[in-house]
């Protein structure tokens, strides 16, 4: 489950999954394991290894409103270090 299992997109990708944190969402394992079972997700993973809160919060008040221009579902995940 952790590498890349690689198929030709079926269908157009409809909703946005959205990460922001530190480096435990950094990690290159779970943007492997979310692809393999969420193809219908175009991912966007803005966290960083060693991001602090403040820029966490600062990075997030600067995506949103890309972010909400958007017409496609939008699921959040984010986590405080």
């Amino acid at each position: 489950p952790w590498a890349f299992n690689y198929e030709p997109a079926k269908t157009k990708a409809s909703k946005i999954f959205y990460i922001l944190g530190d480096s435990w969402w950094f990690r290159s394992f779970f943007p492997r394991v979310f692809m393999n079972n969420y193809k219908d997700y175009i991912l966007i993973n803005r966290s960083i290894g060693g991001m602090t809160n403040s820029l966490i919060v600062n990075t997030l008040q600067n995506d949103i409103n890309l972010l909400l221009d958007n017409k496609n579902d939008i699921s959040f995940l984010v986590c405080f270090s």
